[in-house]
């Protein structure tokens, strides 16, 4: 019996630390400061090439609008930078948040749908 519990209380630890981390950022990378995040992006242009292949621009302006391209797919809005976050809010999406980490210098962006992350390269 004791060792049941021992076993339960490892594996809810484990479990509960494995959960705590944001899957595909490395271990290396830090969490910018909104203004660090600001002072990375504004008026810059990036590409992007996620895991299916799919090559992406972003741009993210100065007077607080943005846009991504992905083929013909478009995507403008407004956004924001948050400690470790670029918020967006664009009409066809409506308001979201994807994390952001700093490593080597570059941001790499999460993408909420899949947990993939890739690097936003400059252009």
């Amino acid at each position: 019996m004791k060792s049941t519990i021992a076993t339960a209380v490892a594996l809810y630890l484990v479990t509960s630390a494995a959960i705590a981390q944001v899957p595909g950022f490395p271990v290396e990378s830090t969490t910018p400061s909104a203004d660090e995040i600001r002072a990375h992006v504004v008026d810059k242009k990036f590409s992007a090439l996620r895991q299916d292949g799919r090559g992406l621009r972003y741009e993210y302006k100065s007077d607080g609008t943005f846009h991504v391209m992905m083929g013909s797919f478009t995507e403008r809005g407004t956004w924001v930078a948050e400690p470790g976050r670029i918020c967006v809010n664009d009409p066809k999406n409506g308001e979201a948040c994807n994390e952001v980490r700093m490593y080597n210098g570059s941001i790499l962006y999460r993408r909420n749908s899949n947990g993939e992350v890739y690097e936003l390269k400059p252009q």
